[in-house]
């Protein structure tokens, strides 16, 4: 698969993911305001859930700033095709008998730019790498916080079946995001090498 396949494939996932925070913010202030009509009993589920919606926050930043470097990513390819597809026209002309001399000087630039846009290309994979890591290690943060939804669930007295739903929800759309992060990060690694 070529790069630029490969870059689509991670903006394609990274759609999802921050529609998933999106989704976990949504879930998290419907908690928010159904915690509150439980009363006192479920003040730690309102607490969770606030964390869950700065998680929400902060996971979106992360994704947009990823969508941001996959963009760049996506130019420097195409750029990199374009000057292959231009190297070739002038390896061409170059064949020809008599080649004018002002050939060979466009063929030397034209792969003087294309071997800066190779090296972009690869500061661009390692880019998309640390931005990755970032939002795994937020996402890591996701886990123990739905844990916490399910637990203080349980003491929201009537209301504790639609919050431990609630919980059950950002459970699992977590558990969503966090796969989505490993396929990213499997993308990534194949990307980079």
């Amino acid at each position: 698969m070529s790069d630029l396949a490969l870059a689509v494939r991670v903006n394609e996932d990274v759609k999802h993911i921050v529609d998933a925070s999106r989704q976990i913010n949504i879930v998290a202030l419907n908690a928010l305001l159904t915690a509150r009509q439980a009363g006192v009993r479920s003040r730690g589920f309102a607490v969770v859930s606030r964390e869950l919606r700065g998680l929400s926050g902060q996971l979106e930043t992360a994704m947009l700033s990823l969508d941001e470097l996959i963009s760049q990513l996506t130019h420097d390819l195409a750029q990199s095709l374009r000057d292959r597809r231009l190297i070739t026209s002038i390896e061409l002309a170059v064949a020809e008998p008599d080649p004018h001399p002002c050939i060979w000087d466009a063929l030397t630039r034209a792969m003087s730019k294309h071997d800066s846009i190779e090296a972009a290309i690869v500061v661009d994979w390692q880019h998309l790498d640390q931005a990755l890591k970032v939002a795994q290690r937020l996402i890591a943060m996701g886990g123990p916080l739905a844990r916490s939804a399910k637990i203080e669930a349980a003491y929201g007295g009537g209301m504790a079946p639609v919050l431990r739903h609630v919980a059950e929800q950002v459970d699992m759309t977590v558990t969503q995001i966090v796969e989505r992060l490993r396929k990213i990060h499997g993308i990534i690694d194949r990307g980079a090498q």
